[in-house]
């Protein structure tokens, strides 16, 4: 991506730059055009999921049988593949987001945290997938952090993802409650709203949020 459509993005999902700038160099962020759309997404060295939404916010229109949606995968993606989960190997730690916004926005806690070589992003797009069988290996005999939305969706899923990774073998398998902080709307709900609230300059951004 160029400076300006890493602004716009930074802008967009209140994300830091240098956040976006780890995406960017982990070879995870991707822009391009679909449809006739400036897009932002996401893919992987195994190429098994390429995501994309909309640069300016908007969802994309209603298309013959497909309804309008925000995201849309790429044809042959794999939404069970958690995504990035090869670039994390060497850390010691994982930090696994439900969403292509969270999974971006948790690269600015990586950033903030100094944490680059001990915290590896990783991001399962879909609360409706379980994670790949080949996939569970790479989280062998290593502290994974899931960051549920607080929804119902996203608190079955991340039950079920803790299940997968303990009996593959993970060493440590814990959440971050978001429903313990405040927010206009009641509790926070999901790391994208706890993210803007952080940069908002609350006194959240000083608490570690990383396994």
């Amino acid at each position: 991506g160029t400076d300006g459509q890493l602004q716009r993005l930074s802008t967009l999902r209140g994300i830091s730059i240098e956040g976006l700038q780890l995406v960017q160099q982990r070879g995870i962020l991707i822009f391009g055009n679909l449809w006739g759309f400036e897009v932002y997404g996401a893919k992987d060295q195994t190429g098994c999921l390429i995501e994309v939404r909309r640069l300016d916010g908007l969802a994309f229109p209603a298309w013959r049988n497909i309804a309008s949606h925000k995201s849309h995968a790429m044809k042959g993606s794999h939404k069970k593949w958690p995504l990035g989960i090869l670039e994390a190997q060497g850390c010691e730690c994982v930090a696994l987001a439900e969403g292509l916004p969270d999974f971006l926005a948790l690269h600015q806690y990586v950033v903030q945290e100094n944490a680059q070589e001990r915290v590896g992003p990783v991001g399962m797009l879909s609360s409706a997938s379980l994670i790949a069988p080949e996939a569970l290996e790479h989280f062998r005999g290593r502290h994974v952090r899931i960051y549920p939305h607080i929804d119902k969706a996203g608190i079955n899923a991340a039950g079920k993802w803790q299940k997968q990774l303990q009996d593959a073998g993970a060493r440590k398998v814990d959440f971050f409650n978001f429903s313990a902080f405040p927010s206009s709307g009641g509790s926070v709900k999901d790391l994208c709203e706890f993210n803007r609230l952080t940069l908002a300059g609350s006194d959240l951004i000083e608490r570690s949020i990383l396994p």
